[in-house]
């Protein structure tokens, strides 16, 4: 119609707003485009981008991926860990003992062990190793036909050493019991003296890490018993600080129980001459570096895609 009344001024006017108004909604859509373009680019793992948090440049991530093999990259790590892009564990829950109690509440407790590693499995100064999401839970009924030597032992009112447990699991071969694409949280019911925590990269049973953890444990939080297994689970050792009392703040990994050592033809193991304190003290720098070795040997033997989460972050 415009091309018709072009001559008229009134409909002349109306035509060039009409071309003006297409241009602007074009233009914006131009500008639209370009800014997600750019954020992408820009802010994508594998290009520098600036954490506003702390005022630093990020620019060692790679393509969302750990890049064990670089020295800077270690370095980088230990300063920010994996900051936007964290690796995902996949962790399964199991409950192997007919007595362990499983109402709503220790359901809701057993549940948010998750929750509590990615709260505190971190550096001395918040720095995220990876990051944990629950695969599965496991009640005890939906396991309890299994003929794995687990359930036979986890209600046995005695002390059973470390390998025994990776024994029994080792050679489990229910998929729920042992998720060979997970970390396995087994939830057992011990006596109280000899209640049974423990945690293993497990490097007889193909690096598949195992916790085991009594359910009381795993019901006082203020312990924070799971994360110290889950570092032993990667690799950590108990740490010992004398005369620490209760309510000291401690490394994540300290123990009141005993510690070994190693030296030349030796090996001493004393009783740890102080409490495990709080607990609430984030990794060193050695010990991210252990957690980080570990990672690279689980990726090596696990047969998976490494998925990453991603953290949502401001700019």
């Amino acid at each position: 119609m415009f091309s018709y009344l072009i001559s008229d001024k009134k409909n002349e006017v109306h035509y060039i707003w009409a071309v003006n108004k297409e241009a602007l909604i074009k233009t914006r859509l131009s500008l639209v485009a370009f800014y997600f373009i750019f954020m992408m680019t820009w802010s994508s793992p594998g290009y520098p981008f600036k954490n506003f948090e702390t005022g630093r440049t990020i620019s060692y991530i790679g393509d969302k991926g750990y890049n064990f093999e670089k020295n800077n990259w270690r370095g980088q790590f230990l300063k920010e860990g994996c900051f936007e892009y964290c690796l995902i564990f996949d962790v399964n829950i199991t409950v192997i003992s007919k007595n362990v109690p499983v109402g709503k509440k220790q359901l809701a407790r057993y549940k948010s062990i998750i929750a509590t590693l990615n709260q505190d499995f971190k550096g001395a100064k918040g720095q995220r190793l990876a990051h944990f999401r629950l695969k599965s839970f496991n009640k005890f009924e939906s396991i309890s036909g299994s003929e794995c030597e687990l359930l036979q032992i986890a209600d046995e009112r005695k002390k059973l050493s470390s390998k025994s447990w990776q024994s029994a699991f080792n050679g489990c071969e229910n998929e729920q019991i042992k998720n060979k694409n997970a970390i396995n949280i087994l939830i057992t019911n011990g006596e109280k003296k000899i209640k049974t925590n423990l945690g293993s990269s497990n490097p007889d049973g193909e690096f598949l890490p195992l916790i085991v953890i009594d359910y009381r444990s795993a019901m006082d939080p203020s312990q924070n018993l799971v994360t110290q297994q889950l570092g032993k689970a990667f690799g950590l050792k108990a740490l010992c600080f004398p005369n620490a009392t209760k309510n000291d703040s401690t490394n994540i990994m300290a123990t009141s129980q005993g510690i070994e050592v190693s030296y030349f033809d030796e090996s001493w193991k004393v009783k740890c001459p102080g409490s495990s304190g709080l607990r609430n003290q984030g990794l060193t720098a050695e010990q991210m570096l252990t957690v980080i070795a570990h990672i690279k040997k689980f990726n090596q033997k696990w047969n998976t895609t490494p998925k990453y989460y991603k953290k949502k972050v401001f700019y």
